[in-house]
This record gives structure tokens, C-alpha cells and sequence, in this order.
């Protein structure tokens, strides 16, 4: 459902720029966050040019986990990070090699994606 050319015509509307390319030939990906689970920092990698916009969708998350981000390192020391409880039936969007980000650690529930 999420690859198709409806969602990315929504994505247009929504105001991600009209120069996109949609890869819709990329395979993807579910992940559940266990207690304990969680991921580093990190920037996901470009896999095409322009990088491509990853779109993560909560599926469920009974979980006390946030996703934190940051434009970069210097912003990550400064402490100027946003976060953000994630909903189930909710989705944002990853521009591949942008914005830093991490999954805090479970310690409560689970988290699907």
C-alpha cells in the first residue's frame, strides 16, 4: 500500500518537493522494538540520487520509546534535540544522509514499524 503511486502523489501535496523521485522498487522493512531494544545515532544511508525519503509508519507502540533527531553532531552536543512519542496509524519522514536520529531504549511495551 505504501509503495504506490497514490502515496507518493500525497507526499507531493503534502509539500515534499516535486523534484522527488519515488523508488518504489526498494523493499520494506518491519522492525519491532522489544524492552530493552533501541538504536544509536545514525543517518540512514543515500542509496540513490537525490537520497531517497524513507517513510516510517507506526504500525503499534505500546511502548515508552521516543524518536529523537537533530540536524547534526554540533547540535546533538549543544543538547538541541526534538523527540517524539511516535502513535500507532502514524508515519514521518526520513530523508536518507539527513537529520541524525535515534530510537531511545524500550523499557516498557513494544514499538512496530
Amino acid at each position: 500500500a505504501f509503495a504506490s503511486t497514490e502515496v507518493a502523489e500525497r507526499l507531493l501535496e503534502a509539500g515534499v518537493e516535486p523534484s522527488a523521485e519515488f523508488a518504489l522498487d526498494l523493499p520494506i522493512e518491519y522492525r519491532e522494538y522489544n524492552v530493552g531494544s533501541s538504536m544509536l545515532w545514525h543517518r540512514d544511508p543515500v542509496l540513490s540520487d537525490p537520497p531517497q525519503l524513507e517513510l516510517v509508519y507506526t504500525i503499534t507502540n505500546s511502548s515508552d520509546s521516543v524518536t529523537a533527531w537533530v540536524p547534526g553532531y554540533l547540535e546533538l552536543g549543544r543538547g538541541e534535540m526534538r523527540a517524539l512519542w511516535t502513535a500507532p496509524n502514524s508515519a514521518f519522514i526520513v530523508r536518507a544522509g539527513g537529520l541524525l536520529h535515534m530510537v531511545r531504549a524500550i523499557t516498557l511495551g513494544t514499538r512496530a514499524i
